[in-house]
């Protein structure tokens, strides 16, 4: 089976896009929420089984700093 890349964006497409969601409806907590339960799902379907495993979360701040927490929640 060939695997494909994943889309990927530009910083200012990527603002653009959660900035429309945010006008939409959404809220950036929403946005923060399911970008970091994407995050543990990518890691969960690339590493699983992971019970048991230690998970370690380089954390910076501002919003991808939010994500990895958000991401290091799901995981934990």
């Amino acid at each position: 089976m060939e695997e494909t890349l994943p889309f990927v964006v530009s910083a200012a497409q990527m603002r653009a896009a959660e900035e429309a969601a945010v006008a939409a409806g959404s809220d950036w907590a929403m946005l923060m929420e399911r970008a970091g339960a994407g995050v543990a799902k990518a890691v969960l379907d690339h590493f699983a089984p992971v019970a048991g495993r230690a998970v370690l979360a380089l954390v910076g701040p501002g919003n991808n700093g939010g994500d990895a927490l958000v991401a290091a929640r799901h995981l934990a």
